[in-house]
């Protein structure tokens, strides 16, 4: 399998887990080792398609529904006596 990623610090970490003082950043190191791939850093100007679906600007409809979704949960739950 091969990961395309644009963060090249992924590829660093993944070399050297002994230079990760987090022991939960450590855990994640060694679950992602067990699986066989080859990571490819692709700068970002080039690896566009996945960057743009993380910063898709929401739409007026997007916008609306969450506004709709938020007050319906704190309208069930604000100011309650």
């Amino acid at each position: 399998m091969i990961l395309e990623v644009d963060a090249k610090y992924i590829k660093d970490m993944l070399n050297n887990p002994d230079l990760q003082p987090n022991a939960t950043i450590n855990r994640w190191i060694q679950g992602i080792l067990l699986f066989t791939f080859e990571l490819r850093h692709i700068p970002a100007n080039k690896h566009r398609g996945p960057d743009a679906l993380s910063r898709k600007e929401p739409t007026e409809e997007d916008w609306a529904e969450r506004t709709k979704r938020w007050k319906k949960k704190i309208g069930e739950n604000f100011l309650q006596f």
